[in-house]
């Protein structure tokens, strides 16, 4: 069915420096990697996440204790820190090793605590980017939120491709490098399939 232009939904990114606007140099210089995990519920908190404190950070961060999401949303648009994150990512997938190279622009201490501990890092900020998560637009609405960043994570596991699914009774599936798959395939080759299980697959 045809379709005109105006059927197609685009969308407008804002660079870091449109979307934070003037930044306040009253607030608090930001923490260190070590004190960004200390504040926010300490180590571990990624094994248990019930001990993740945000509003700790966000009194550390912000200077100001007792803030609801919107009041914070107010502050960290005005943050140095969160310039600072969103010229970093600046709206690219980066991997942990790109990450880490250009956590030298947060200052002596990240940059130090990139080299000589990545990982710490790596954790620091993903805190800070949950706090960034959890933040409301100040101008949107209390009946209808919207948040102050769309963030999206992704965690790949392994890649989808040679995924065979098997021709049976009952909808089956396996991953190309499973031993079970494997072996089905290799006895394919050499006889004829068991019919207890039968052994034929296709590529997904």
């Amino acid at each position: 069915m045809p379709f005109g232009p105006d059927s197609v939904v685009g969308e407008e990114r804002l660079s870091a420096d449109e979307f934070v606007g003037d930044i306040d140099y009253e607030l608090p210089e930001p923490p260190d990697p070590k004190e960004v995990i200390e504040v926010s519920g300490g180590p571990g908190v990624e094994s248990d996440p019930d001990r993740l404190d945000l509003e700790g950070l966000a009194e550390r961060l912000l200077g100001r204790r007792g803030l609801d999401a919107f009041q914070i949303g107010r502050l960290l648009k005005k943050h140095d820190f969160t310039h600072g994150v969103l010229a970093l990512l600046n709206g690219e997938p980066l991997d942990e090793w790109g990450l880490r190279d250009r956590m030298a622009r947060f200052g002596y201490a990240w940059a130090r605590t990139a080299r000589e501990n990545p990982r710490l890092a790596l954790e620091a900020l993903s805190r800070f980017v949950a706090l960034l998560s959890s933040a409301r637009d100040p101008e949107s609405d209390e009946r209808r939120p919207r948040p102050l960043l769309h963030i999206e994570a992704h965690l790949w596991v392994r890649p989808v491709g040679r995924v065979l699914s098997g021709v049976s009774g009952r909808p089956e599936f396996r991953w190309y490098e499973d031993e079970r798959a494997a072996g089905c395939t290799a006895a394919g080759r050499s006889r004829a399939p068991d019919w207890a299980y039968p052994c034929f697959w296709r590529t997904s």
